[in-house]
């Protein structure tokens, strides 16, 4: 029996210990489901957002601006494709775009969502890349086209996005790094322990990886499965990746990134044994019955544009001038008159009422701001003015007025540009004003992005003639865009191959194309 001191104090003792230790358990437990709560509410939250507007002012606006050979859909896959598309356009060649789509379509029937509504698109973009978000979404960037030398393979790179799709992927995906994140946040909860969580969640980015990977192999698995359904010869897929993979070689050797649409293999595709597998497993067709359709993608891809695509950053009622050598562009009104001199611009209007005076001056006194050289050309206080600032809060011009002029002095490289702005008998109306500060304030450095559509490359085909290499081709084409690696690239021959006489070879032109 114990006696009352030792009840007083020893168990006292045990009592306060227990009770702290039921309060950590009870809280870390009401931590625990807190965070189940908020983890297990994300895909609420999500399925929650209000669907896109089904007015009918919304659908005019839609089917106003639809180009895709497919009526647009409605609701969620709606919403997902406006938002996939706030940063990005389609690029504007119809016969392509429904090329694309009845090349994908013809695949869905192939597969386990053969009979459901799939949207294939192709991006204005220079980008290698494909990608769904699902919801039979797929978005193809034409750069990716621009390394394809056959409908098979286009239709492979298709084919394994449409396998995304059957494979639920990007649900699965979401799942797992909802719970994984659950899971590193309960090992943290109920062991107290900041260390212990980030060791989880490191160990699930591992196993995310591996799942990763186990689902590209699994969509090329799919894409095979579609493509020998679809007669296609499933061997072209491996080409279709082989050219992807060169791609991302190249950009290691010749470009300032590195990028991979497949990601997966550290080999060659055509090299790698479960992927050629996957491939051999969807079956083989006979000799020479698979298709492969080089003519049909010949046809289809004749004009397609390389690189940037050029409009010259204006809109219709706007021309806009360039001078590479001093580094500037403006727009201004289309029905204007423009003379250059090459250190001057004089721009005037159809009624010959208001004129603009642009002039390059030599930065002479490096010290001495464009604020105060400003100053120095229109004193005050007959004249008044504002700072022009840049995205840095940096002065890089000012503009002003007077009486009877509109006064601007712009920084840029090595000149001061100096703008003066007058109207027909010193009466300078507010319509004439802002039509000049508007040219103004365009007023800054040149980029490629301005350039107009005649700077476009575009790819054309040509036969190899014999004793011809991409070496003699590249040098005869004289344009950097058009060197030696590239053309092999696009061609399917990266790094060292050479094509036989006789062959339909890529090169690039200046030509301006006729779908644009």
């Amino acid at each position: 029996m114990l006696t009352p001191a030792l009840i007083t104090s020893e168990g006292l003792s045990v009592r306060s210990t227990v009770r702290s230790t039921m309060r950590l358990i009870v809280k870390r437990i009401a931590l625990l489901f807190f965070a189940i709560s908020m983890f297990s509410n994300i895909e609420i939250a999500q399925s929650a957002k209000p669907e896109v507007a089904d007015s009918t002012k919304t659908e005019q606006d839609i089917a106003a601006s639809w180009t895709h050979p497919k009526p647009p859909p409605t609701g969620k896959v709606l919403r997902v494709h406006q938002e996939f598309m706030a940063n990005i356009d389609l690029y504007k060649d119809d016969e392509l775009q429904t090329y694309v789509q009845a090349l994908g379509e013809r695949l869905v029937e192939e597969s386990e969502d053969a009979g459901k509504d799939y949207y294939f698109f192709v991006l204005d973009s220079p980008g290698v890349n494909a990608v769904t978000p699902g919801y039979g979404l797929v978005y193809v960037y034409r750069g990716l086209l621009t390394l394809m030398n056959s409908e098979a393979e286009l239709a492979g790179v298709l084919a394994h996005e449409i396998g995304h799709n059957v494979g639920r992927h990007r649900s699965r995906t979401i799942g797992e790094i909802t719970l994984g994140n659950v899971g590193a946040f309960v090992a943290g909860i109920l062991t107290n322990s900041g260390n212990v969580m980030n060791s989880v969640g490191l160990a699930n980015q591992e196993r995310f990886s591996e799942n990763r990977r186990d689902r590209e192999l699994e969509a090329d698995a799919y894409a095979a499965e579609f493509l020998y359904g679809a007669e296609y010869e499933p061997t072209e897929f491996l080409s279709a990746l082989g050219a992807l993979k060169d791609y991302s070689d190249f950009q290691s050797r010749f470009g300032d990134q590195n990028t991979s649409y497949h990601g997966t293999f550290s080999s060659h595709p055509r090299d790698d044994r479960r992927l050629q597998n996957v491939v051999a497993k969807a079956g083989a067709l006979p000799p020479g019955e698979g298709a492969v359709g080089r003519e049909q993608w010949r046809a289809v891809s004749e004009g397609m544009i390389v690189g940037p695509n050029y409009t010259g950053n204006k809109k219709p009622t706007q021309e806009r001038f360039l001078n590479t050598a001093l580094g500037i562009t403006f727009v201004y009104p289309k029905d204007w008159d423009l003379k250059s001199n090459g250190q001057g611009v004089l721009l005037k209007d159809p009624q010959n009422t208001v004129q603009l005076k642009i002039t390059a001056r030599s930065i002479t006194n490096a010290t001495k701001t464009v604020r105060e050289e400003f100053d120095t050309l229109y004193p005050k206080p007959a004249t008044k003015s504002v700072d022009l600032e840049d995205e840095n809060k940096s002065v890089i011009g000012v503009i002003g007025a007077d009486q009877t002029r509109r006064l601007a002095l712009k920084r840029i490289g090595r000149y001061d540009f100096q703008f003066e702005g007058i109207a027909k008998n010193n009466a300078l109306t507010a319509e004439q004003d802002k039509a000049l500060v508007d040219i103004i304030m365009d007023f800054r450095r040149f980029s490629r992005a301005d350039l107009p559509p005649e700077a476009i490359t575009r790819i054309t085909y040509q036969r190899l003639e014999p004793g011809e290499t991409f070496a003699s081709l590249a040098k005869a084409l004289g344009d950097d865009e058009a060197g030696e690696p590239m053309l092999r690239l696009i061609n399917g021959y990266y790094p060292r191959g050479e094509a036989e006489p006789g062959t339909w070879i890529k090169v690039f032109t200046k030509t301006p194309s006729g779908k644009q």
